[in-house]
């Protein structure tokens, strides 16, 4: 595979939020959350303009994306041990985005990232939050590539040795499972079954 993974620049964040939106509108807890498509597609574009444009740079999280003959074919998000706690000024940022949304049921997308953090590890770790390839490119081995990438930061860090990641998808558990992750707890969130997956890097 020819592809370059790097840290994604500011003026490519629209597109990185159209491949999450893109790939996100199928999830099962926006599926829930949103039944309407074309609310959901609006909605799910909002929430990661949120996640890429305030929350990456506010918590300082690492965005990569996977570059293939210099087109983005896929992105990244994820939290290492260097990344801040959740300021303040970011709770205005989610004031506006839920002011846009004009859509109660947003909440539970926030509802959902606080219970994750209750199925996070205790030991210090590197957290996947967010992982999303352009359809026309996925079965290619480059979301693989993605974890691997933040796989290999966590090995290098002397004070890590653990990668975790969140899903309410079936599939993703299958296919992490192919991977090398493990589901440390199953739990339920609104009829949903969630699964809290880790990997023992070293």
């Amino acid at each position: 595979m020819n592809y370059k993974i790097t840290k994604i620049p500011e003026n490519l964040f629209p597109e990185a939020v159209d491949i999450f939106t893109n790939a996100f509108i199928d999830d099962p807890l926006h599926l829930f959350a949103f039944p309407d498509l074309n609310e959901r597609i609006r909605i799910t574009k909002l929430i990661y303009e949120l996640v890429v444009e305030h929350i990456v740079p506010g918590m300082n999280l690492s965005i990569i994306g996977i570059f293939v003959n210099d087109i983005l074919a896929g992105v990244q998000t994820y939290t290492t041990p260097q990344s801040k706690i959740w300021p303040e000024e970011l709770d205005n940022s989610v004031h506006k985005m839920r002011e846009k949304a004009n859509n109660e049921s947003v909440n539970l997308i926030g509802e959902f990232s606080v219970l994750t953090m209750k199925h996070r590890p205790k030991e210090p770790h590197y957290y996947l939050n967010d992982l999303a390839v352009s359809k026309e490119y996925r079965r290619k081995g480059y979301g693989k590539a993605l974890m691997e990438y933040a796989e290999n930061e966590c090995l290098l860090n002397p004070f890590t040795g653990l990668t975790a990641l969140d899903t309410t998808n079936p599939d993703n558990v299958r296919l992490y499972e192919k991977y090398g992750y493990s589901v440390n707890t199953e739990y339920e969130f609104r009829g949903l079954n969630c699964f809290s997956m880790y990997k023992k890097i070293k």
